[in-house]
C-alpha cells in the first residue's frame, strides 16, 4: 500500500494522472455536451423568433466554447483566449441595440475580436512561400462581394454606417487571411 504524499512511486503517480485525466475528460465532454444542448435551443429559438428564449442561451455559447478550449489546448493562445472574450462582450451588448451606445460597444467589442483572429492567422502565415494564382482571384471575387453587400447595407444603417463598415471590413480581412 502506499501512504498519503508518497509521490516517489511511480505507480502511485501515473495512477493519479490517469484520475486527473479522466476527471478532464468528463469535464469536457460535460462542455461539449452543455454547448451542444444549449447551441441546439438557440438555434431553434432563433427559427421560432423566439428572442426572450435566445436571450437565456447566447450569453452561455462563447463562455463555454472558450472553456472547452483552455481545457482542451495543449498550449493556451492569448489571441484566442482574448477573441473569444470579446465576442461574448459583444453578444452581450447586442442583446440590447436599442441603445445607441450598447449597439457601439458591441460591434467596438467585435472588431478587437476580429482584430485579434487576423493576428492570430498572421502568425500562422509564412510569406515566404509561394501562394497559387488561383488565391488571389478567390481573394478579388470575395472582396468585390464583401463590398457589394456592405455598401447595400449602408443605405439601412443610419448614423451606424461608419462603425458597421468598419466591422465589416475586418470582418472580411479575418477571412481572407485565415484563406492564407
Amino acid at each position: 500500500r502506499y501512504r498519503i504524499g508518497d509521490w516517489s512511486s511511480d505507480v502511485c503517480s501515473s495512477d493519479l494522472l490517469i484520475r486527473i485525466m479522466e476527471g478532464f475528460m468528463v469535464t469536457k465532454l460535460i462542455i461539449v455536451g452543455l454547448f451542444c444542448i444549449i447551441f441546439g435551443m438557440h438555434m431553434f429559438f432563433t427559427k421560432k423568433e423566439y428572442n426572450k428564449g435566445r436571450y437565456y442561451t447566447k450569453p452561455f455559447l462563447m463562455p463555454l466554447l472558450l472553456i472547452y478550449y483552455i481545457l482542451s489546448a495543449a498550449e493556451v493562445n492569448k489571441l484566442i483566449v482574448m477573441a473569444l472574450v470579446f465576442g461574448f462582450i459583444g453578444d452581450v451588448f447586442l442583446m440590447w441595440p436599442k441603445g445607441k451606445n450598447n449597439f457601439m460597444l458591441g460591434l467596438v467589442a467585435f472588431l478587437i475580436g476580429n482584430v485579434c483572429y487576423v493576428l492570430l492567422f498572421l502568425q500562422g502565415i509564412s510569406f515566404a512561400r509561394d501562394i497559387p494564382m488561383w488565391f488571389y482571384l478567390v481573394i478579388i471575387v470575395y472582396v468585390t462581394l464583401a463590398f457589394a453587400v456592405l455598401r447595400k447595407l449602408t443605405k439601412h444603417l443610419g448614423d451606424m454606417k461608419i462603425p458597421a463598415c468598419k466591422i465589416g471590413r475586418a470582418s472580411c480581412r479575418e477571412r481572407v487571411f485565415a484563406g492564407c
